[in-house]
């Protein structure tokens, strides 16, 4: 090329394509500025990248700046920081996996809850709604492995911090150990033995005796800082419900856990009651 030819405008303009699919306009940027006076400056600077030219050609500068971009994206990749958002709803759970430094998310994966799909443990005439503790651990298993599988070679090497939210109140009876009953065998088929779901109404009675006694007993009406009324939604009237009407229950259970409290505290391995973190809200608000 003359001197005052301009290698990098002619690699934009005819390899438009090639280039846009290939390197970023920081390389676009870089080829201009390697072919300022003589092949001898784009030598040197193609030394500073390890890699080395006899002389100019379009295509010999993407080779060089391919391997720069190459090298220059496998330490980025290295460098990064994922996270896993992981959400339970009321039909499925869904994962994904995010980029922490840009926001991109890089692979979400969705998976059903099996036993509920097919009607187990509810009954709609009752108000009944009731979550097989598996169904949250296979789907969370699945969903989190699938997603990661689908963001890349290595990425589970790359996360950095789980975030958990669950539909609520959706609390649990638990052993001493934190096992919810319905894991153990003599349990596994009683609905009252599993999570209760959010829009379970079976306490309907249990939440009219909250609020009559909150109004009347002489002390503070806590009902004031729920909006002045307590829902059979909520958590203290759906467990007294459960210890109301099934004592096998009553006497198994060392606490009660909320599904959003449950799930980091199964991912940490700390389920112990008196020691698993609890959020102020299932046991204050609701």
């Amino acid at each position: 090329r003359g001197e005052g030819d301009d290698l990098g405008e002619d690699l934009r303009r005819n390899h438009d394509g090639l280039l846009e699919g290939m390197l970023p306009s920081i390389m676009y940027r870089a080829a201009a500025n390697a072919t300022e006076k003589s092949p001898g400056s784009f030598r040197r600077r193609a030394g500073d990248a390890k890699v080395g030219v006899a002389e100019f050609h379009p295509f010999r500068v993407l080779y060089v700046l391919g391997c720069v971009q190459i090298e220059r994206g496998e330490r980025v990749m290295a460098d990064k920081k994922l996270v896993i958002g992981i959400d339970f709803g009321t039909d499925s759970v869904r994962s994904i996996v995010v980029d922490s430094g840009t926001g991109k998310t890089l692979a979400s994966e969705v998976v059903r809850f099996k036993r509920w799909g097919e009607g187990r443990y509810c009954d709609p005439a009752k108000n009944r709604f009731r979550q097989h503790p598996l169904d949250y651990i296979e789907g969370l298993e699945k969903s989190v492995k699938r997603a990661l599988a689908a963001a890349g070679k290595g990425a589970g090497k790359k996360v950095v911090g789980i975030g958990v939210d669950t539909t609520g109140s959706t609390p649990a009876p638990v052993d001493r150990d934190g096992t919810v009953l319905s894991l153990k065998k003599e349990f596994q088929d009683n609905p009252n033995a599993m999570f209760i779901l959010w829009k379970d109404h079976t306490a309907v009675e249990e939440a009219e005796a909250i609020n009559r006694t909150a109004k009347t007993w002489g002390g503070v009406d806590v009902t004031k800082y729920v909006g002045g009324v307590y829902s059979s939604e909520w958590f203290w009237s759906k467990i007294l419900h459960v210890l109301r009407v099934d004592e096998k229950v009553r006497e198994a259970a060392f606490s009660w856990v909320e599904h959003a409290d449950w799930i980091p505290a199964l991912l940490t391995g700390i389920l112990d009651p008196l020691a698993m973190k609890r959020g102020r809200c299932p046991a204050g608000h609701k």
